[in-house]
């Protein structure tokens, strides 16, 4: 069996809106008090590290070193920064439209003591983390961490009955934070905890089927925790668009459990919904999940059904594709995302459709109009109004705005501006009016802005969508890179580096989402059976597919290459083709057993509870041990 969500889209809730709204309310009070709970289980665990004199010594050289990093990078960048305004001040002189541009003023000295300051952290940290494993591996220091951790399931035991939220919500909010302590208790040599939220007003309710929930039960009025009725009489034209659209989208109702009466009866809460498309067959939904979330001054609310269903049967399809992804700049102003090879020795371009850069570029002029403008009003407000009246104003009007002039929030203005019609001052009608135009234009140009992204978006998702259906179609395996190393890309490059960073191919970067194109490659070929074979990436760009002659070059330069045999090829296209050749050679050899996997049956193997009862027992004797040890 295997696991697949479904998307379906919602409007507000029609029946109990408010319940539902108090259930997210709790359900982010009770994830911020799971976050505290974390936060001070962390403190502990760290306390206990500290507490060991070397290692307390060792530490402080980890900050000495680190404070002398930061010092010696602090100087460089405020050097570039003042550089960097400077040569804009002198340019706009010509051009008012000219935009920054990086200046680099700082001289290989200076580089060298960043490099020698980073070389001697790193050789603080090693040796700090080296000795802390060591050190908090003997039987006290471990029976000490396991009473912090005690300590704090407890705390979380006595936060769940208090919480409010109903089971199939609070699941979520603990999964949540279930993920967050799974992170590293240092990050590097800083203190690494969970992060509170703020309330945006997003949020989630949800019900979880234990055994699973056949379709034909989902459609039963007599269900107890989702059901869906189908009801042709509803009218969602107004929200649907065309007749056309109307005729080819099944509506229905969505009823969710959000609670319990006080004789455990169902308190249902309604949602309107269309099924875009059909449930699978024989599918059985485990978690069903109401979401809202904001997008810009609106909400948008859906749904996901997580379903368990039998695995696809395996593609008879022959053949095989590699697919090479990386974002270049072509000639033509169009952005490659990637080069696509078969067995057959077709070679194809994935190319991004221009009408999604456009629409980005749409998007973030948008933004950068929105920010003019925000900086004009406030520059306006402050020199016309408050630089003339600020000392006769109101105690509670002086304490909002004492700030104000390096506000750059747009969400700060407009809180401002809707605060300020319930507290109106004598001769304020010219600022407030010219607030709340900005006020009501900003808001214009938001929901512009934000509907432009997220639309475009997701038609770049759905390209990506139809090309991997489209190869998922044709052939039966898809070969990718093991590790693309996409992670190192999104890095920017340290202070100390030589070369400076090209911030066109960074801005290609996120305009490509190669990552998303191979997530939508994954799943086409899964849902279809196909196999899905990642293989390392050593080589495949330097190694030439024609004489396989393996030289070093200049990747960057040109995306064109001739080999020193005279073989010229592109370079992602002829990575396609190494995956490719790797793949038939893998095919061909014979599968070695893995020994990992051989299993004896002759050796019992150990069950989930009775590892969990054996940690227990194991825990329990060290915190006797740790009572019992001297003082």
């Amino acid at each position: 069996m295997s696991n697949l969500v479904y998307r379906y889209g919602l409007l507000a809730p029609t029946v109990n809106a408010d319940l539902v709204d108090a259930q997210m309310r709790a359900a982010h009070t009770y994830r911020n008090r799971l976050t505290e709970i974390e936060r001070e289980r962390r403190g502990r665990l760290r306390a206990i590290d500290t507490g060991h004199a070397e290692l307390c010594a060792l530490h402080v050289e980890v900050t000495r070193t680190r404070e002398a990093l930061d010092a010696a990078v602090s100087v460089v960048i405020a050097e570039r920064k003042r550089a960097t305004s400077a040569d804009l001040a002198e340019r706009r002189k010509t051009d008012p439209n000219a935009k920054p541009r990086a200046k680099r003023p700082d001289t290989p000295e200076q580089r060298e003591r960043i490099r020698a300051a980073r070389e001697a952290a790193r050789v603080a940290r090693n040796a700090w983390m080296g000795r802390r494993a060591e050190v908090l591996s003997d039987t006290v220091a471990t029976a000490d961490r396991d009473q912090a951790n005690a300590l704090a399931h407890d705390d979380r035991i006595v936060a769940r009955a208090q919480c409010g939220v109903y089971w199939g919500t609070y699941q979520l909010v603990e999964d949540a934070d279930n993920a967050a302590r799974k992170a590293p208790l240092w990050d590097g040599d800083q203190p690494s905890d969970p992060r509170f939220l703020g309330w945006r007003g997003e949020g989630a309710v949800s019900v979880q089927i234990v055994g699973g929930l056949s379709l034909d039960a989902l459609r039963d009025a007599g269900s107890t925790q989702v059901r869906v009725d189908e009801s042709p009489d509803m009218d969602l034209g107004h929200r649907m668009g065309t007749s056309r659209r109307r005729q080819l989208r099944r509506r229905c109702v969505l009823w969710l459990r959000v609670g319990s009466d006080a004789a455990r009866n169902p308190v249902w809460a309604q949602w309107p919904m269309v099924l875009h498309r059909p449930l699978p067959d024989g599918a059985q939904i485990q978690r069903v999940t109401v979401h809202v979330r904001r997008i810009g001054p609106r909400d948008e609310w859906y749904a996901t059904f997580t379903l368990r269903v039998a695995p696809p049967v395996p593609s008879p399809l022959p053949g095989a594709v590699a697919v090479d992804v990386g974002w270049r700049l072509r000639p033509d102003g169009q952005i490659r995302v990637a080069a696509v090879c078969s067995d057959s020795g077709e070679v194809y371009e994935i190319i991004l459709p221009q009408e999604i850069v456009s629409g980005l570029a749409r998007a973030d002029s948008l933004r950068a109009t929105r920010d003019k403008n925000l900086n004009a009003a406030r520059d306006a407000l402050v020199a016309q109004w408050l630089a003339n009246c600020i000392d006769g104003l109101p105690a509670e009007w002086r304490e909002r705005i004492e700030t104000l002039a390096q506000w750059r929030s747009a969400a700060r203005f407009a809180g401002l501006a809707i605060w300020w019609r319930d507290h109106r001052l004598v001769g304020d009608d010219t600022a407030f009016d010219a607030l709340e135009v900005w006020r009501r234009q900003d808001k214009h140009l938001w929901l512009w802005e934000t509907s432009q992204r997220t639309g475009t978006l997701r038609r770049r998702k759905d390209c990506y969508r139809v090309i991997a259906a489209k190869l998922a179609d044709r052939f039966g395996a898809l070969v990718l890179e093991k590790d693309a190393g996409l992670k190192t890309f999104a890095r920017h490059a340290p202070v100390e580096s030589e070369t400076p960073e090209n911030t066109t191919a960074r801005s290609n970067r996120v305009l490509a989402a190669v990552s998303e194109l191979r997530e939508c490659l994954r799943n086409a070929f899964t849902r279809r059976g196909g196999n899905v074979v990642e293989l390392p990436a050593e080589h495949t760009t330097t190694t030439c597919s024609v004489c396989g002659l393996t030289a070093a070059f200049d990747a960057a330069g040109s995306v064109q290459h001739t080999c020193a045999n005279g073989h010229r090829w592109d370079q992602d296209a002829n990575a396609a083709r190494n995956l490719l050749a790797r793949w038939r050679e893998r095919s061909r050899a014979a599968p070695e057993a893995d020994p990992a996997r051989i299993v004896d049956p002759a050796v019992p193997t150990e069950s989930r509870w009775a590892r969990a009862k054996r940690l227990g027992r194991e825990r329990n004797e060290r915190q006797g041990l740790s009572h019992a040890a001297p003082e």
